[in-house]
């Protein structure tokens, strides 16, 4: 299993697209309320100030227009998960966080000539 193989073909600006959009909508779909709005807001931020300074204007513009679209959806699907959470916010970004990755960092390699 090669890391991002499949979109690695896509091209850098659409795959910054797609992780961005999904990064939202997942959040929607998964995370509580409050790491919902946290996340949102920073995201709308980042991207925003990328549209004035930085690369990738139309696909910053795209991502939040299409997690906006997509929204109703992570909701709707939110609502037929169970009212119990099995693993907290917390613990979902500890990984993210450097605390506790899900993969072996020593052998680790998302490089196309990885074997990992």
């Amino acid at each position: 299993h090669q890391h991002a193989a499949s979109t690695r073909l896509l091209g850098e600006p659409t795959r910054y697209e797609l992780v961005q959009r999904n990064l939202l909508l997942c959040a929607t779909k998964n995370l509580s309320a409050r790491s919902v709005v946290r996340i949102w807001r920073n995201r709308i931020v980042v991207q925003a100030k990328g549209v004035v300074k930085g690369p990738m204007r139309s696909q910053r513009l795209r991502a939040l227009t299409r997690a906006v679209v997509g929204a109703p959806s992570a909701l709707i699907a939110r609502r037929r998960l169970p009212d119990h959470r099995l693993v907290s916010d917390s613990k979902l970004f500890a990984y993210a966080d450097g605390l506790s990755p899900n993969f072996d960092v020593t052998t680790y390699s998302a490089g196309p000539d990885s074997t990992s």
